[in-house]
This record gives C-alpha cells, structure tokens and sequence, in this order.
C-alpha cells in the first residue's frame, strides 16, 4: 500500500513547479486514512523518487503532512478516476467533432461525471490532470467550452472546491 501511495503522489507532483505547501497537500490526500507506519513507509519512498525542486528532510516533511492532513478533506476521488477510465475507453466522439484528443477526453470526462440532473462536479486542477497539462490550462480549456456553448457554469467552485457545470445539450441524447 504504501508504494501506491508514493506513486500515486509522485506522479502528481511530476511536473517540477509546484509549491512545497501543493507537493506537501498531494502526499497527504494519497496518505489520507492510512496508519501511520504505511504513511512513514510511503514518506521515504517518495521523498526518494521525487523530481520536483523540493527540499526537505524526512522528519520535516512528516511534520508537514501531520499538519496538512487537517486540510485534506477526502481521499482521492475513486468516482474521478473511474470516470476517466471510462473515458478513454469511450469511442462515442460524433457529439463534439471539433475538438481533439487532449480536450476531447476532457468532455468524454465530464459526460462520465455528470449526475443525474446532467450536473458535474469538476476542479481546475483534475481538468488540468485529464489533459496532462497546469490547473491554468485545464481552466483554460473549460473556460472555452463555456464559451463554445458546449457547457454552462452552474456555480463557481473556490480554493478547494469543485465547480457545478452543466451541459447545454442532454449528451445522453446525442450518444443514442
């Protein structure tokens, strides 16, 4: 378990600018819930494999994450990583036929989020992680698709919370 945590933390902080307080904050929501002695475990292992321009000692960056665990909510999103598994296993592009793979994946993501009132729930930041790209870009990309007609902004999401979209066409229509 505590190689999965590492990985799955390692991979997120993969691209090289981030903070010390955002690297800190994606080891603890992959610890999150887990024993102490897995987390330590998962701590060395991922202090070692990092990439990122991050310095700090073992014990120091167990302090930080001791300390960053009350701001993490939840876990990781088991129904996000679902949702775009699903996605690129979908072959159903003729809804949007002018956009390509990475924005592409990114609606099939949303069409696999939305609930049953066609509402999604969806953070810049897993926008960004979907294209393989920075939060910017991945807010840059669902700005677009507002602007496009493609999606509606329902409620803007803060620091830490997601944003309510919608689509502006019933998908599930579309697909059939």
């Amino acid at each position: 378990m505590h190689l999965k945590i590492a990985a799955n933390a390692t991979e997120k902080v993969k691209d090289t600018s981030y903070r010390e307080d955002s690297v800190v904050f994606f080891f603890a929501q992959q610890a999150k819930g887990h024993k102490k002695e897995v987390i330590e475990a998962a701590a060395d292992v991922f202090l070692t494999n990092i990439v990122c321009d991050f310095e700090c000692d073992y014990e120091d960056f167990l302090i930080l994450v001791e300390d960053m665990m009350d701001r993490v909510k939840y876990a990781p999103n088991e129904f996000f990583d679902s949702a775009v598994k699903a996605a690129e296993t979908s072959s159903n592009d003729a809804t949007w036929p002018e956009y390509k793979d990475p924005a592409l994946l990114l609606l099939r993501v949303c069409r696999e989020l939305q609930g049953p009132s066609d509402q999604f729930y969806l953070t810049q930041a897993d926008a960004g992680v979907v294209l393989g790209k920075k939060t910017s870009v991945g807010r840059a990309w669902m700005n677009k698709f507002i602007k496009d007609g493609v999606i509606s902004l329902v409620k803007k999401g803060c620091q830490g919370r997601a944003t309510t979209y919608s689509f502006k066409t019933n998908t599930r229509v579309l697909e059939q």
